[in-house]
């Protein structure tokens, strides 16, 4: 009966290692699919900042080129607050796509400036009742071509770097 015993005992035991084997089999296959859908969550989210920052950029050049028109009409009160809504647009850009190299970071950066600065400089003479001359006008829509340019540059690259078409 004693044999019997250790014989149940070691049946038993070898049952147990297989399910033991089995679970841990199991647990690691889990584990996997996890951190599968870990990354695969991560790499969905990436493109989906991406896609944001796409698009904030792409608005923001779009509503730069109509400033120049406004800058044409002479629509000054409305523009200080526009600079500002396409500045939030490109550090939206900034900060959603936190792998730009720095050259990229920098030409954000100076179309952000030169953005405050015009808002600053309308403002001022919107303040003081003076009007904006057709030398300011030429000497705004400039620098708007020229940050509109090194934009859509940088544009075509994030699209490029992340797969993204030209489905505008």
């Amino acid at each position: 009966m004693a044999v019997l015993g250790l014989v149940v005992g070691a049946i038993s035991l070898f049952v147990g290692a297989q399910q033991l084997a089995l679970t841990r089999e199991a647990v690691d296959k889990t584990l996997t699919a996890a951190e599968a859908a870990r990354d695969a969550t991560n790499e969905m989210l990436l493109r989906i900042h991406a896609l944001d920052a796409i698009e904030a950029l792409t608005v923001a050049i779009q509503m730069m080129g109509t400033n120049k028109d406004f800058h044409r009409l002479d629509v000054w009160p409305t523009m200080p607050n526009r600079y500002a809504d396409i500045r939030s647009k490109l550090q939206i850009v900034r900060d959603v796509l936190v792998d730009l190299p720095q050259h990229d970071k920098t030409i954000i950066q100076q179309a952000v400036q030169n953005l405050r600065s015009m808002e600053h400089k309308i403002e001022r003479l919107l303040a003081a009742g003076e009007g904006i001359s057709r030398d300011e006008t030429v000497m705004l829509n400039h620098t708007t071509a020229e940050d509109v340019d090194a934009l859509n540059e940088l544009l075509t690259q994030i699209k490029l770097q992340h797969g993204s078409g030209s489905h505008d």
